[in-house]
């Protein structure tokens, strides 16, 4: 994610933080998810520790088209049944972002 951030801030002649907030918290898809709920959703631990070492708290609470937060789908996830064997990484991954956003 920094290297991102590096190259996009040398294209665009933003400063970092300038570019990090148009691009990163601004940006949604169609159903107004943002990357933060990507994160959450691929369990992508290792961006979800980038943003919240980056943003403010108050991005885990916006909603997507669904009324959806990331927090609201990061609990989500760790309260999915256990039924199958791959869902046991699925919900540490959840559980870890959980731990992530509560620090």
């Amino acid at each position: 994610m920094d290297e991102l951030v590096k190259v996009g801030t040398l294209i665009t002649k933003f400063n970092s933080d300038s570019l990090m907030y148009k691009i990163f918290l601004t940006t949604n898809d169609e159903q107004n998810n943002s990357f933060f709920h990507s994160a959450v959703e691929k369990n992508d631990i290792t961006t979800a520790q980038w943003f919240s070492s980056r943003i403010h708290t108050t991005h885990y609470f916006t909603a997507n088209h669904d009324g959806q937060t990331p927090f609201d789908l990061c609990v989500k996830k760790t309260l999915l049944p256990y039924d199958h064997c791959n869902r046991a990484s699925e919900i540490a991954g959840a559980r870890q972002i959980f731990a992530i956003m509560l620090n």
